[in-house]
């Protein structure tokens, strides 16, 4: 079976067993195996002519601010009145933030290279330093699962802002858990790793609290 992107999962197994997590919330799904699963990003303008823009400045090739918005042009507008070569950021022919905020483009007094940037992206990914603006209204982000089975049957969650999932194949538990025999249904349970990591991690400190008076 072919999975192009995706994790291909329980090939030698009869069952598949997904948890898929979107937002927190949990959906559990059991497919035929095997089956191919992929987290698929969602980043599309709702309209062609109106983008969305960042703009972003940096001081010796570190981002320190970000600013985005929606507007079929954008571009920075240089003003001798503001220092180290400043420039207004300006989309649709409107200021952005306001008079006082513009993004540096050269070298200052103490040797810091001060550059800007502009381009049109589709995700808000890469926020770094001091970030205003958005583009709620020109951007679709987020993300979905798409599971496939041999047989054809595909499976699409909704879409969201955080999407995960966790794949088990017959009885045994998803990577990164621990199987603990139970009285319930289906006769055992699956613990993460992490979860058991962090108690341990938390009783040891107890301890030495303890043995230290």
């Amino acid at each position: 079976m072919e999975c192009q992107g995706g994790q291909l999962a329980c090939e030698n197994a009869k069952k598949a067993k997904i948890k898929v997590i979107i937002d927190d919330k949990v959906e559990n799904l059991e497919f035929d195996a095997p089956v191919c699963v992929k987290k698929q990003k969602t980043g599309d303008p709702i309209s062609n002519d109106i983008k969305c823009w960042r703009f972003w400045g940096t001081t010796d090739g570190v981002i320190i601010f970000q600013h985005y918005a929606c507007g079929e042009n954008a571009s920075y507008q240089p003003h001798r009145s503001l220092k180290y070569n400043g420039a207004w950021l300006i989309v649709d022919g409107i200021r952005q933030v306001g008079e006082g905020y513009y993004y540096w483009n050269r070298v200052d007094e103490v040797n810091q290279s001060h550059a800007r940037f502009l381009s049109v992206v589709t995700n808000l990914d890469n926020q770094q330093g001091n970030v205003s603006g958005n583009c709620d209204a020109c951007l679709i982000t987020g993300c979905q699962i798409i599971a496939t089975t041999e047989g054809g049957v595909t499976y699409k969650s909704k879409k969201g802002v955080k999407c995960t999932f966790e794949i088990a194949c017959d009885n045994d538990c998803p990577p990164g858990h621990m199987r603990c025999e139970t009285s319930s249904y289906p006769g055992y349970c699956c613990i993460p790793c992490a979860e058991i990591k962090s108690e341990i991690t938390s009783i040891t400190a107890s301890v030495k609290r303890i043995n230290n008076g």
